[in-house]
């Protein structure tokens, strides 16, 4: 891969679809750990209606919020692809950017980075940001 440390995209205004996923992942994630604490809670003595209450309201907007996540950063991920650039991997088509310094993280059509190679990235394009 060419390396181009210095490289920047304008990315488009607001959350990128990476972040938007992030959001519908920590959305499902907060549930999970409500689940937990609400059963534990039902073994400490308490009833079981309220539990089920509990669970099943914070599932319900846990899952719209997932959805909307979601939906959002499908339509991210197509506006930044008609921009010419991914936030994302799984698009070899167009280079990579990170959202939060622009910086270039992967060239066109070099393949998807693995998670070591990627945070390398990320830290080597943050640093270059700082310095500009």
């Amino acid at each position: 891969m060419e390396e181009k440390h210095d490289a920047h995209v304008q990315v488009l205004a607001g959350p990128s679809a990476g972040q938007w996923a992030t959001g519908g992942l920590v959305a499902i994630s907060v549930w999970s750990i409500a689940m937990v604490v609400v059963l534990t809670m039902r073994g400490a003595g308490q009833g079981a209606l309220p539990a089920i209450l509990t669970i099943g309201g914070i599932g319900i907007v846990a899952l719209a919020i997932a959805l909307v996540c979601t939906w959002r950063m499908k339509r991210k991920t197509a506006l930044e692809l008609a921009a010419g650039y991914t936030t994302r991997s799984g698009h070899p088509e167009v280079p990579q950017v990170d959202p939060q310094s622009q910086g270039l993280i992967r060239n066109a059509n070099d393949p998807d980075l693995s998670r070591a190679e990627y945070r390398a990235a990320i830290r080597r394009v943050r640093m270059s940001a700082q310095r500009r």
